[in-house]
């Protein structure tokens, strides 16, 4: 059943009929989606022209690539401009579980309402199969959470401010995470509410009678993810140190993984490097080209 109250705003990058699949399983459970498209002009897909043919889906063509946290401003405001108080943040490779946003509301009803800054799922992971889980702090507290799923009230989106453009990609989901957690507003947890997202490449190795999983991201992903979680370190290494620390021990176990068992090591190592450079003078925007 429809939910009313709710549009998703899904951001997609040279979408496939899978993606089609996808926002027609989310039109089972929101109003409206709108699809705010970074595809390059020269790349346009079928897949949109075939999108603008279903009801209640709007898309947005930007003609080239905006980075991830552009084109969620983009669409969050569109849904706000039709007078959605909800909004739902997906990505193009991620669909809901059966009664998704009806539990997403349920545990809502259960909570505190003046602290509740976003909505979170569990997660599945499409290609292993299996769930993983979010980030909390010692007191049990959501930390952060992926973009696709959450969701998020008109209200909030005004109070906290748009997503950071120049992040571009990578880490804008924990950056307004933490954003919340500094204005005193929780990520809460929805047990009940099951997302399916594909968390990318991923290969399992094993070393010294261990197995452990990377995620084979390309040299210039490596380079957003690493700039971008250096400076969100920086900011909130004294508002909230706990986090920092956590990522910091993840962001150099990511690295020695990277150094065992994934594929073009040296050039990632490199874009390690710059972004590292490129972190501590604040160079944020589209620096690398993707």
């Amino acid at each position: 059943m429809r939910n009313s109250l709710v549009c998703a705003v899904v951001i997609s990058y040279n979408p496939s009929l899978d993606v089609l699949k996808n926002i027609q399983l989310s039109l089972n459970q929101v109003a409206h989606v709108v699809v705010v498209d970074n595809t390059p002009q020269a790349n346009v897909s079928s897949v949109l022209n075939d999108l603008e043919k279903l009801d209640a889906c709007t898309v947005i063509r930007n003609h080239k690539n905006l980075g991830i946290a552009t084109a969620l401003n983009i669409g969050i405001r569109y849904a706000i401009s039709k007078g959605f108080p909800w909004i739902m943040t997906l990505d193009q490779d991620s669909w809901m579980r059966d009664g998704y946003v009806e539990e997403m509301f349920s545990t809502y009803q259960d909570a505190v309402h003046g602290i509740v800054g976003m909505l979170c799922p569990r997660y599945e992971d499409a290609g292993m199969g299996s769930a993983f889980s979010t980030l909390r702090s010692a007191n049990g507290d959501v930390v952060v959470c992926i973009t696709s799923g959450s969701m998020i009230q008109a209200d909030t989106f005004s109070l906290i401010g748009p997503m950071e453009d120049d992040f571009f990609i990578d880490s804008v989901d924990h950056e307004y995470c933490l954003r919340m957690r500094a204005a005193g507003l929780k990520v809460i947890e929805c047990p009940r509410a099951i997302l399916v997202h594909s968390l990318g490449r991923i290969t399992e190795h094993k070393f010294l009678g261990r197995t452990f999983s990377t995620n084979n991201h390309s040299a210039k992903r490596r380079y957003y993810i690493t700039r971008n979680r250096l400076v969100l370190m920086k900011r909130y290494f004294y508002k909230d140190r706990e986090w920092v620390i956590a990522d910091l021990k993840r962001m150099v176990y990511d690295a020695v993984r990277i150094f065992l068992a994934e594929q073009d090591k040296f050039s990632k190592a490199r874009y390690i490097v710059r972004a590292i450079w490129d972190a501590i003078f604040d160079r944020l925007g589209q620096r690398v080209p993707l």
